[in-house]
């Protein structure tokens, strides 16, 4: 645990104070979704998408998963060696081609 029930209560105000004074408003979907059980209180994910057949569709569940409750975006990320391996693979196969 983070503290005791008295530090939580004092954070709370503090951070209630806040929200009133307007120097702070958290995104949309935390104002829209708090208190409403939806629990989704985040305006972006970002979902790793594995270059194979099967990473591509785990990514398309977990993305129609999101999307019930708010919006998703996907990208293509790989580690550095696969990309330095296929550019490597790349010119090996244009140097054959020739």
């Amino acid at each position: 645990m983070l503290g005791n029930a008295r530090q939580a209560t004092h954070w709370e105000e503090e951070f209630h104070k806040t929200l009133v004074a307007l120097d702070f408003l958290p995104n949309s979907p935390t104002l829209m979704n708090a208190g409403t059980g939806r629990g989704q209180l985040s305006a972006c994910f970002v979902l790793p998408v594995d270059d194979t057949m099967e990473g591509i569709f785990e990514a398309l569940k977990h993305m129609a998963l999101v999307q019930r409750t708010g919006g998703v975006a996907a990208g293509s990320r790989r580690p550095c060696a696969r990309i330095a391996a296929m550019k490597e693979m790349a010119v090996c196969s244009s140097s054959k081609r020739s």
